[in-house]
């Protein structure tokens, strides 16, 4: 699915649970990707992760929603 969305060579990522079912060491693949598309190609990413440490070591700004509301948000 990354592959399809990167092929469309759009300027916003929008992903839900891109790590879902790998381990570990691929989910940091995965991670490190996107954030050097971000950084190197000025892609903006948005995605929905459930892994707060991963969250937190990736992202730029967070929003944290329980039950349909945002209740926080911010630089992690």
């Amino acid at each position: 699915w990354i592959a399809m969305t990167l092929a469309q060579d759009t300027d916003i990522v929008l992903l839900d649970e891109p790590t879902t079912f790998l381990d570990l060491a691929h989910q940091i693949e995965v991670l490190d990707l996107l954030r050097d598309l971000n950084r190197q190609e000025g892609k903006t990413i948005v995605m929905v992760l459930h892994d707060l440490n991963l969250a937190c070591r990736y992202a730029d700004h967070m929003v944290a929603v329980h039950e349909r509301t945002a209740f926080a948000q911010g630089r992690p």
